[in-house]
This record gives structure tokens, sequence and C-alpha cells, in this order.
């Protein structure tokens, strides 16, 4: 056990997790345990300790503070309205630019597609893309109500256009006029003007 903040963190520690949180130890990263049951937290500490550095904690609170910043969760409970739940708990805890990752969301997805769109969101800074865009785009990935020809396998040139006109954009203004100046870049660059 460590006393210096996690650099990762896994809720919801059954066979999945509890391997994952073990891998990412054993790989060198100092990992945030969490778990509804403090019985299988304390087991994994007890049993595979030795392993690296686990930062266990008894609430999502505790383990909310035991992250470094930004944090990076990986949720590894069932699918569905338990993770829903330790989302909707999570949430509030948490600052703009942490990273939530729901396992459950991400199964059967190719590497290349699923870290285009982990990069976007994270250089976008955006807060979810759960709603379908209009063009296709690698923020449709995980959509839920997008048709697969909206999903494309890599970056766009829609995105590629988006990201050019966030390279542009004044990062004093406020947020209107930041996402207002990446719409004159881009609708410059599609020749729109």
């Amino acid at each position: 056990m460590s006393s210096a903040k996690a650099q990762i963190g896994v809720t919801g520690l059954a066979v999945m997790g509890r391997n994952l949180a073990r891998n990412l130890a054993r790989n060198g990263f100092r990992v945030a345990l969490h778990n509804r049951s403090q019985a299988r937290t304390d087991a994994l500490v007890a049993e595979f300790g030795s392993e690296g550095e686990f930062v266990p904690s008894t609430d999502l609170a505790g383990f909310v503070e035991s992250l470094e910043q930004p944090r990076k969760v990986i949720i590894m409970v069932k699918a569905g309205a338990p993770t829903d739940a330790v989302i909707d708990e999570l949430v509030p805890l948490l600052d703009e630019g942490d990273i939530v990752v729901d396992a459950g969301k991400i199964v059967g997805q190719e590497v290349g597609p699923l870290s285009d769109y982990i990069a976007m969101l994270a250089i976008s800074q955006g807060l979810s893309y759960d709603a379908c865009q209009s063009v296709p785009t690698i923020t449709n990935l995980m959509a839920p109500d997008c048709s697969a020809d909206m999903k494309p396998a890599a970056i766009t040139d829609v995105d590629m256009t988006y990201l050019r006109g966030l390279y542009k954009m004044r990062p004093d203004g406020s947020y209107m006029q930041q996402r207002g100046s990446i719409a004159f870049e881009m609708k410059k660059d599609l020749g729109g003007y």
C-alpha cells in the first residue's frame, strides 16, 4: 500500500476488475481500489499487495480523493443499472477534465477507433459524446443511437477540421467566443466563407 496519490483507479473488483487492477499495478501504476463490498478490496490487497502499489478506499468519496488530478477512473461493474448507479454517485465527486471509462461500453471496440475517440474527447475537452452528431465523426463511436455509417473507424476530415479550428482558437475568450471561433474556422476550412 502507498500513501501517495494513485495514478488510476478501478471501481468494481469482481474477477475482471480485480485482474485489471493487478495488471495495472504489475506494470508500474499506483492503483486506487474501490468496491461496494469492502471485503473484496481487503482481499485483493491481502492476496496481491506485493504485486504493486495499491491505494484502497472504503467509500467512493475516499476513492476519488485518493486519485491524482486529472483523475482517471475505470468502472468495472455489471453493465446497465449498476454502472449507471456508480456513475450517478461518482460524477458529483469529479472535476472537469477527469476521465471516466465505462468498461461495458468499450467491449468489442477495436483499439484504433477507440484510441482515436479517447484522444478526440481529451483534446476537445468534451464532457461526453453520447448524442449522435449529424456528420460522420469519431465522436459518434459511443453514441448508442448512431447508425454504423455515422461511426467511422478513424478520425475523419470533419474531425481534423474541428481540431484545426481548436488550435486556432483564442484560449482567453469565453466559452461562447471559443465555440464561435472554432465554428468560424471550420466553416472557412470547409468552404462556407
